[in-house]
């Protein structure tokens, strides 16, 4: 690592360790903060650890129904993993769930500074600053984005022009006053930054850690796909899967092993993994056993996602990232079939959805057992899709985006239920609960406002 990333990393040590003292609040010296090459700039992005990897947040996952945890796990944890599992009133001191997103954002801009001031020097480097810069404002448009499914309410176009948005930092000044966005906005900024990303980045995957023009069209597809904007989530994931579009046959691989799946597989397009939380880690939880039901004895993600223990307890073990402590939160070619399968069929191509629909499956079931679905309904098809999303995308981070979503609508809302203690927790479709409370000390220290709980 060069030396001015060292010291850039030194500084940034300090802002991590204010975490408990406020990150928007927190006041930099500028004099340790010195990178000023595009190798600097590269190695800034290239940091995995800040980067990639353990930093997406893991709330929503810890909110969602897709596990549940012994009462004698829950008493011994912290009381933020608590509250979030129950969906209580408790406000954290402090929370990386917040926080971590906002140093991806601070990297990022001192990125997207440091690559202007080269632009006016090195015009012989230009495309090597073209990707540098696409690079970073999708890494932006991806934190903003994992930030507005926790911390502002889900999306609704009849009330987001007066909702609370986020606070939209484009400057490594963090001594500038942070001011909470509308809702509109905040969404506008992850469009944009990832729309620029697209013109910029290069199309082919060469290092999976790096964003490539198709995560970034498969970024855009997503957040649309969250706006319930049909037609542009169509538009990208159609992008995407028009130039790259490898199945895993599920068929091929050892369920034998201990981890099924390997890192970097052919299908992942752009590989991030999600923050460790001692409630969803080894030991800790136990798979829902709807979810576990939901699957088909021939379906092989049953026994390539999960393990059924002497007792009957049900774990994961199916994360691509080839490890039982950190999940996969990237993006992947099978998300984007599940998402134009949902396009089509919300647009009356019950054809084509029922095309992307069977393409998929064919690589999920044991040989010669699937026998492709014939499905002529939009509802039964749509409800067939989110199943599928579900199963597919379990313990991604993005069974939460899905729950905030389809409450909207009363087909597909969901009354999620939790038991301790002897007594049930419920979780009501559109509850203003689904919108996490922001950290305390970033309140108190930077004046923003907080959520409704």
């Amino acid at each position: 690592m060069n030396k001015a990333l060292v010291i850039l990393m030194i500084s940034v040590s300090f802002i991590c360790s204010s975490c408990m003292e406020g990150y928007l609040d927190y006041k930099p010296n500028k004099k340790t903060v010195v990178p000023n090459t595009f190798n600097d700039y590269r190695a800034i992005l290239d940091y995995g650890n800040i980067m990639n990897t353990q930093r997406t947040p893991h709330l929503g996952e810890v909110s969602a129904d897709n596990y549940w945890v012994a009462d004698a796990i829950l008493n011994s944890t912290i009381i933020e993993l608590r509250s979030a599992y129950l969906w209580d009133d408790f406000i954290p001191e402090a929370d990386g769930n917040w926080n971590n997103p906002f140093l991806q954002i601070f990297y990022t801009n001192v990125v997207l500074e440091g690559v202007e001031k080269l632009g006016k020097t090195e015009t012989e480097n230009s495309a090597r600053l073209k990707q540098l810069k696409g690079e970073a404002l999708f890494f932006r448009a991806w934190a903003y984005f994992q930030l507005s499914q926790l911390f502002t309410k889900p999306y609704n176009e009849k009330t987001v022009e007066t909702e609370l948005g986020l606070p939209i930092r484009l400057e490594s000044d963090i001594t500038i006053n942070s001011v909470r966005s509308t809702l509109k906005k905040t969404y506008s900024q992850i469009l944009n930054d990832a729309a620029q990303s697209a013109e910029l980045l290069e199309e082919p995957i060469v290092v999976k850690t790096r964003p490539t023009k198709l995560a970034a069209f498969a970024l855009l597809a997503k957040v649309y796909l969250q706006m319930s904007n049909y037609e542009e989530a169509f538009r990208y994931s159609d992008q995407v899967l028009k130039r790259y579009n490898t199945l895993l046959d599920y068929n091929t691989l050892d369920a034998g092993k201990t981890f099924p799946f390997e890192i970097l597989n052919e299908e992942v397009i752009w590989h991030c993994t999600m923050a460790t939380s001692s409630l969803i880690s080894p030991g800790s939880f136990n798979v829902d056993s709807v979810l576990y039901g939901l699957y088909d004895d021939s379906d092989l993600r049953k026994k390539m996602f999960y393990q059924v223990n002497d007792d009957g307890v049900i774990t994961y073990r199916g994360s691509y990232s080839e490890s039982e402590w950190e999940f996969f939160a990237g993006i992947a070619v099978d998300e984007l079939y599940l998402i134009r399968a949902e396009c089509f069929a919300r647009n009356n191509d019950i054809a084509n959805g029922l095309k992307d629909l069977n393409t998929l499956l064919t690589k999920r079931f044991e040989e010669g057992s699937f026998e492709n679905l014939n499905i002529l309904n939009k509802d039964e098809l749509l409800r067939e899709i989110i199943s599928e999303r579900r199963k597919e995308l379990a313990f991604r981070g993005i069974r939460w985006h899905d729950l905030r979503r389809l409450n909207f609508d009363p087909r597909f809302s969901t009354v999620l239920e939790r038991n301790y203690r002897g007594k049930v927790y419920q979780l009501m479709p559109n509850d203003k609960r689904y919108t996490l409370p922001i950290p305390l000390k970033e309140i108190e220290l930077s004046g923003i406002e907080q959520n409704d709980r």
